[in-house]
């Protein structure tokens, strides 16, 4: 009882420290490229892409690449970088691959089950290889679940 209440109060307070403004529709209209930190929410989607040799067809023999994509709830705009060429102004952004350590893979798995609205902090970038599988990813600092929010199996 004592451990699940002090883990209740750490995720608070990490909530607090990591999203001091709170996460809310007004934070999260527009974001930002590095390295000032962005807040999202969304649902995370484990999605597979073709890997080596490739890069085109898994049945042809390319390997699989396994990547978290956060499918947001409200599509953003995200503010360009005047001093760089590949961090430009996008629009109407909805999806976001999720640039993650292995830790942290293993850390926030939970995170991934259908229909659990997760907030994410980090750091955003485009995209500039061909691991990268959508416009924008980011270098996530943290996630968590978003209390009482979940999506029901219809999608509203």
């Amino acid at each position: 009882m004592l451990i699940k209440f002090l883990s209740v109060t750490l995720a608070i307070l990490v909530t607090i420290a990591v999203f001091p403004d709170g996460v809310n529709a007004e934070t999260m209209k527009k974001a930002f490229h590095e390295p000032r930190l962005s807040r999202l929410t969304g649902i995370i989607e484990r999605q597979e892409f073709p890997g080596r040799p490739n890069y085109t067809s898994a049945a042809s023999g390319d390997e699989l690449e396994v990547y978290w994509i956060l499918k947001l709830d409200t599509p953003i705009d995200i503010d360009g970088d005047k001093k760089s060429e590949i961090n430009v102004q996008e629009h109407g952004v909805a999806e976001i691959q999720l640039v993650l350590e292995p830790a942290q893979y293993k850390q926030w798995k939970t995170l991934l089950q259908k229909h659990r609205t997760v907030a994410a902090a980090g750091m955003l970038f485009h995209a500039i290889s061909g691991h990268h599988h959508t416009a924008i990813l980011m270098k996530v600092r943290y996630l968590h679940e978003q209390a009482g929010v979940a999506l029901s199996k219809e999608g509203g």
